[in-house]
């Protein structure tokens, strides 16, 4: 029997969307009125309305509603009007899609308050009622809304659009008296912004989602919406936050878009224009798998509202100018590749977020494998990542850490205000830090690359090799030519902070007027600059916050005359770059960041590896030496260095045999250590044996007799042990190093004398290895023909144990957990030590 379709009720402030469409001039036609400028006007239904056509173009079934043909062509005395032109970008000959080129605002009843129609049908059994209140005056009409909301007794889902101001109105107090614990409730984050919520945009996905959790935990404004079942709070086009009330508290899971930010799928500049009608189909969505999957299917409809918003804004209105229409079904179809992929982290303690401010998504997620996820960006790309790893991609500059994506957003963003002020006239200044060779000035470049190409004009000078004050003023001169020429130059000072003759920071002074005046003087005359960009590269501290507390000093007269305070003042924002190397506190992220690294070298300098699908071929043990290396001895350039440096021309795999001499390596890592690396493949493979006779001799000796007090087949010495039993203990042996990336360990040869030795496992760690054990047993089992079953019978191959995990008594689960326990012994005696990578 077919199931019933869903009885849905869509009701709320309605309008009517006029969109304004150029009509081209017609010189040589006999009529007049068009040889003169001139628009087509077509009128769609909005608010409300739009809502239920959306709805019922994403479930195929009719919806109780409004009836639309009483509306369109209602006058705005009557009905709420939208007024926007539409268009393709006339400054893109590639664009052909029809958005929204600008808002022309609204027009209205005198009053201020349209009519609100009755329900063309509405139902008293309704399972799910939709409403759209904008705040025009829906949420104060008790006659305009569903009868099934009044009937405080009536348990529909109730789907609440609500816009500025929230939690406000004769609405919202019968909804959360009558309905709270089926009511789903979508507002923006712009929305909150409205409030006056301090909500950070396009810097990180963590800082918003700190932002918004400080805001939960402290805004009164928002106390009101923390007591419905679920709130989603939409932040753009590109993520949401979900909070679902449960009988313990509220959840919380974020979903968002890992290769981006808010707003990143409109800033990519791929569809130039707006939309109207995002809010629509993102409830639509919602709505549609509310309707299949009740309260379970929330986070799904989340995800396919995301994803039903990004198609809406790309397919827009159409191509056709005399004929532009909303999308229909396809907007609710399955993901496609264009829409970009919604990846999704349970956060069990959103208020303990608002008091870590280093927080992170990537070390957020449960068993994060940091060694797993570098070598996947090395040989896919970041495009193949699955986790939701956030990163962030500036041309060619790919970035996963937090702090330095924050860095990067942030100058962004002052970028891109700079280039579209035309007012401002003086410089903007910031400054960037780093470790040697981390890649300050490749960062700076990739991220102004792709802002306005050709506008900027690059240029560096270098301070420690200017002899006296005639190189800075030569170097201003330059800088001012090119801005004559409507150019902004992008200027980057290395070394900034470079002595000039005795006196350290002595060329700060000399930036003052520059930075703050947009002028320099040459002699007795003073010049403007024009528009420029200064950046001020760090060469004797490898952190903005070091540099600070270095200069910072009013008690040094020597500091205090180099004008350290005024010059930072000036500043307008800094980015701090991690480099290649692990910091203090780095945990893990530096094995991500160095196969972030190694994977933009080749794809610069050797090409050709990078096979049509976007692999690149290459050896496990020189891949594990690339990003396990203790250190790179002048940061990001060794690494290209040895890239560089590597026999790889026509080669179809980056192997060991391409590394450079030892002698040659020598100059930029521990070429000992790192060729140890490269063939540790090699060196386990042949301790392999020793290691499984270790693990045979430490289970013969806590191997006990059976009920009938016989011993299992494989107590038997080794030589004489079955050769199917000897290779199931070589592929325990194996398998250790597997196991010990679940628990972000390594190994490496003794010695090498690593740091962060592990002499023993956690408890958690024990049980996370002791259950892999067990399920590697398992399967070993399975593929010799053992079955599961009551008795243990050795000649019919039945063993009781083989169930999952769940199933095994404590104490059989105790031999799996002393297995694991003697993995750092076993290791020891083959000569490795493990580590940790955190």
């Amino acid at each position: 029997m077919d199931q019933e379709p869903p009885k849905i009720v869509v009701a709320g402030d309605i309008a009517l969307d006029w969109l304004q469409v150029d009509s081209p001039l017609r010189e040589d036609d006999p009529l007049n009125w068009r040889k003169y400028p001139g628009y087509r006007w077509h009128q769609f239904p909005g608010g409300a309305l739009l809502v239920a056509q959306m709805l019922v173009a994403a479930i195929d079934d009719p919806v109780h509603t409004y009836n639309l043909g009483d509306l369109m062509g209602s006058t705005s005395a009557t009905v709420l009007h939208s007024l926007a032109r539409v268009g393709t970008d006339p400054d893109r000959k590639d664009s052909t899609v029809l958005r929204v080129q600008q808002y022309l605002g609204y027009s209205g009843p005198a009053d201020g308050t349209g009519v609100i129609p009755e329900l063309n049908d509405d139902p008293e059994d309704a399972t799910i009622v939709v409403l759209d209140d904008a705040g025009n005056g829906f949420r104060d009409q008790e006659t305009a809304w569903p009868s099934i909301i009044r009937n405080s007794e009536s348990r529909p889902f109730v789907v609440l659009k609500m816009g500025h101001p929230l939690a406000k109105g004769k609405l919202w107090d019968l909804l959360l008296n009558d309905h709270a614990d089926r009511l789903i409730v979508v507002i923006s984050a712009n929305d909150l912004r409205t409030l006056g919520a301090n909500i950070s945009r396009r810097l990180s996905w963590e800082r918003t989602v700190t932002d918004l959790a400080w805001q939960i935990a402290y805004n009164p404004a928002l106390r009101p919406l923390t007591a419905v079942a679920t709130l989603v709070i939409r932040i753009g086009i590109d993520g949401a936050l979900v909070l679902r009330r449960t009988g313990e508290g509220s959840v919380a899971t974020f979903l968002f878009d890992p290769q981006g930010y808010e707003d990143a799928y409109k800033d990519q500049g791929q569809y130039p224009g707006d939309m109207q009608g995002l809010t629509p189909a993102f409830i639509a969505a919602l709505t549609r798998r509310l309707a299949r999957d009740g309260e379970v299917g929330i986070l799904d409809g989340v995800r396919e509202g995301i994803i039903a918003s990004r198609r809406l804004f790309r397919l827009g209105y159409g191509t056709d100018p005399h004929n532009p229409t909303y999308p229909g079904p396809e907007l609710f179809t399955d993901p496609v590749p264009e829409d970009g992929m919604i990846e999704r982290v349970d956060l069990d303690d959103l208020q303990a977020l608002e008091d870590d401010p280093h927080w992170t998504i990537l070390h957020h997620l449960e068993q994060t494998q940091f060694e797993d996820i570098a070598r996947r960006i090395v040989r896919e790309g970041v495009g193949a990542l699955q986790r939701p790893v956030p990163i962030a991609r500036f041309n060619n500059l790919v970035v996963v850490d937090r702090d330095e994506i924050e860095s990067y957003q942030s100058i962004r963003n002052l970028l891109v205000e700079y280039i579209n002020n035309t007012q401002i006239r003086r410089p903007l200044s910031f400054a960037v830090f780093g470790p040697p060779g981390s890649g300050k000035s490749f960062g700076v470049s990739e991220l102004s690359k792709g802002l306005a190409p050709e506008q900027i004009e690059s240029m560096t000078f270098n301070l420690s090799q200017f002899e006296s004050t005639r190189d800075l003023v030569g170097a201003f001169h330059l800088i001012r030519d090119a801005s004559l020429e409507g150019k902004i130059p992008l200027v980057f000072f290395d070394e900034f902070d470079a002595r000039f003759g005795d006196q350290p920071l002595g060329w700060l002074r000399f930036f003052l007027a520059p930075m703050q005046d947009g002028i320099f003087k040459d002699g007795e005359s003073s010049h403007p600059i024009g528009r420029a960009v200064f950046v001020f590269a760090g060469g004797t501290s490898i952190s903005f916050d070091e540099f600070a507390k270095r200069v910072i000093d009013p008690d040094d007269p020597v500091l205090k005359d180099a004008k350290a305070t005024d010059f930072i003042s000036r500043l307008r924002g800094r980015i701090d770059i991690r480099g290649c190397n692990a910091g203090p506190d780095d945990e893990g992220r530096y094995l991500v960041r160095r196969a972030l690294l190694l994977r933009s070298i080749i794809e610069r300098t050797a090409k050709h590896l990078v096979t049509a699908s976007g692999m690149v071929p290459i050896d496990s043990g020189v891949l594990r030496a690339f990003l396990k290396v203790p250190a790179y001895r002048h940061g990001v350039r060794s690494m290209q260095a040895i890239v560089e440096m590597s026999t790889l021309t026509d080669k179809k795999i980056f192997a060991p045999a391409s590394i450079p001499p030892i002698e040659q390596l020598a100059l930029h890592v521990d070429a000992d250590l790192f060729r140890l690396l490269m063939l540790q493949d090699i060196l386990f493979e042949r301790m392999v044996e020793p290691m499984a006779l270790a693990i045979h001799a430490e289970y013969l000796a806590h191997v006990t007799p059976g009920p009938a007090g016989q011993l299992p087949p494989m107590a038997l010495p080794w030589e004489t042990l079955p050769e199917e039993f000897r290779e199931s203990t070589r592929d325990q042996a194996r398998e250790i190093r597997q196991k010990l990336r679940m628990v972000n360990c390594g190994i490496m040869p003794k010695a090498m004398g690593v740091d962060r030795v592990v002499m023993a496992f956690t408890d958690t760690q024990v049980e996370l290895l002791a259950r892999t054990e067990h399920d590697r047993w398992m399967r070993e089992m399975k593929r010799n023909g053992w079955v599961a079953g009551v008795v243990h019978d050795d000649e019919r191959k039945v063993h009781p144990d083989l169930i999952p995990w769940r199933g095994l008594s404590d104490d059989v689960r105790e031999k799996d957990r002393d297995v694991v326990r003697t993995i750092p012994q076993f290791l020891e005696e083959a000569g490795f030590a493990i580590y940790s990578i955190l």
